[in-house]
């Protein structure tokens, strides 16, 4: 039997692609809507995360606003861990989604 373990740490600012696109329905009332992507390839590390969100929002007054929004993620990922000249030992994926409906309160300032 072989054991091993592993610890990995690290950050960095990465290139994130957000597109949000804002309509005014009225004089009180907005339409947001949003798609983002971010994807990622660092020698065996492999994978990506998008996300969208579409909303609708009440202008209160000058700086306030409420609302509410469906946002929606997913984030998917590869890694060849342990790899031999003949076949991957160890590979490991992630695929993860995160969906959730929000309420909000905005403050302009």
């Amino acid at each position: 039997i072989i054991e091993g373990s592993s610890d990995v740490a690290g950050s960095a600012p990465l290139p994130y692609l957000y597109f949000e696109y804002r309509r005014l329905l009225s004089d009180k009332w907005r339409f947001i809507t949003g798609l983002g992507w971010l994807y990622i390839k660092l020698d065996d590390i492999e994978g990506g995360q998008w996300s969208g969100r579409a909303g609708v929002e009440y202008l209160a007054g000058k700086r306030w606003a409420f609302g509410a929004a469906i946002n929606l993620s997913n984030i998917d990922g590869d890694w060849n861990a342990i790899t031999t000249e003949e076949e991957t030992v160890l590979h490991l994926a992630l695929d993860m989604g995160i969906n959730d409906f929000s309420v909000f309160v905005r403050v302009r300032f």
